[in-house]
């Protein structure tokens, strides 16, 4: 060091005597050499400081495990250096374990928010998917209870503008809230009305049947003979169709009154019209017009296929066994619609030919 600021020394005295630019230049090299020395005696105190210190807590622990104050010798010292050192690793592996412990630890709980966020990602489609679904199922359930019931109200909407008599069926619903209270008293209403519509029917049939139906003989009576006869010659006149006419009665059935009471004379009555309801067809109208007097309506007849029909009849009636008299046999007059006809005109030339009938003889049949 001395040697060194010697030279120093004299390299300052050499720029003295140079120029002035070599001078300054030979300055800065000085001041730089300066500075290097006195940052590299600082280091050299520092080192001396760091082993002062290290040497101080070696005596430390050598009084320690020595308290007796025994010179340790070189051994020991190399002892517990290198257990500092196997110390030192043993920290910095701890050290390193701790860390990756740590690591660890940070993946399986990044591991396992994973699978977490993805179950309940799961359970969340799961629980829309339910959702969806029986949502779906109701919906279904509710659209099918409407349309029955939407059917159910068409069928009595339809039965009551038709006038038909519809019979109540027990309604179904598969439900078990509001829906089903309102589908019990839509039903209940139905069915009500269903019977009510059933009653009113059954009236009307019933008046229809005072009205229109003979009460001893179950024939159509007086009233309706008169109405069928009116609709068949217009339907004859607009549609230029056949129609012809029976007319009969009972040969001496007031003998029969006479000899053997009205009530067997009733039971008479009821056998013959029994009897030629057997032999007309479904179109044709049998009706009493008279006490024993009867008449059926033909539509669609000519005047052959009326004169089989009638002897038909009268062959039935005469072959038939009644219980209560021997025999009865019945006189027919028959006539077929003209156009230039009325009603008078239609009817006359049949009772005209019922006469004849009895004048030759009775029990035959005549036009």
């Amino acid at each position: 060091m001395k040697e060194i600021l010697k030279k120093c020394e004299y390299i300052w005295k050499e720029t003295t005597q140079r120029s002035t630019i070599t001078r300054k230049i030979i300055e800065l090299v000085c001041y730089s050499i300066i500075l290097i020395l006195i940052i590299t005696s600082y280091s050299v105190l520092s080192l001396k400081s760091f082993k002062s210190e290290l040497l101080n807590s070696i005596h430390a622990e050598i009084v320690q495990i020595n308290p007796n104050n025994d010179i340790p010798n070189a051994l020991i010292v190399e002892q517990l250096l290198e257990q500092d050192e196997n110390f030192n690793h043993q920290e910095n592996a701890l050290f390193h374990s701790i860390v990756n412990l740590n690591e660890e630890k940070i993946k399986l709980t990044q591991k396992h928010e994973e699978i977490f966020l993805r179950n309940i990602i799961i359970l969340a489609m799961t629980a829309i998917l339910l959702s969806v679904l029986l949502s779906l199922k109701i919906i279904v359930r509710i659209r099918n209870n409407i349309f029955r019931l939407s059917t159910k109200i068409s069928e009595v909407t339809q039965a009551i503008v038709e006038d038909k008599v519809l019979i109540s069926e027990g309604l179904t619903i598969n439900s078990s809230d509001e829906f089903t209270n309102l589908s019990d008293k839509i039903i209940e209403m139905i069915d009500v009305l269903l019977l009510d519509i059933e009653r009113r029917k059954k009236l009307e049939q019933d008046l229809e049947k005072l009205a229109t139906i003979d009460e001893l003989t179950g024939a159509f009576n007086r009233k309706k003979w008169e109405e069928m006869l009116n609709i068949e010659i217009e339907r004859t006149h607009r549609n230029e169709q056949n129609l012809s006419l029976i007319i009969f009665d009972i040969d001496f059935f007031k003998s029969i009154n006479d000899t053997y009471g009205h009530d067997t004379g009733d039971l008479v009555l009821r056998e013959v019209v029994t009897t030629v309801k057997k032999e007309i067809r479904t179109l044709d109208f049998l009706c009493r017009i008279g006490g024993e007097e009867f008449a059926i309506l033909c539509p669609d007849t000519n005047h052959n296929q009326v004169i089989n029909l009638a002897e038909r009849v009268r062959e039935s009636i005469e072959n038939y066994y009644f219980s209560q008299v021997d025999k009865v046999t019945i006189s027919l007059g028959v006539s077929q619609f003209k156009t230039s006809d009325d009603k008078s005109k239609f009817i006359k030339r049949a009772d005209l030919a019922l006469y004849k009938s009895k004048r030759n003889g009775r029990n035959q049949v005549n036009s």
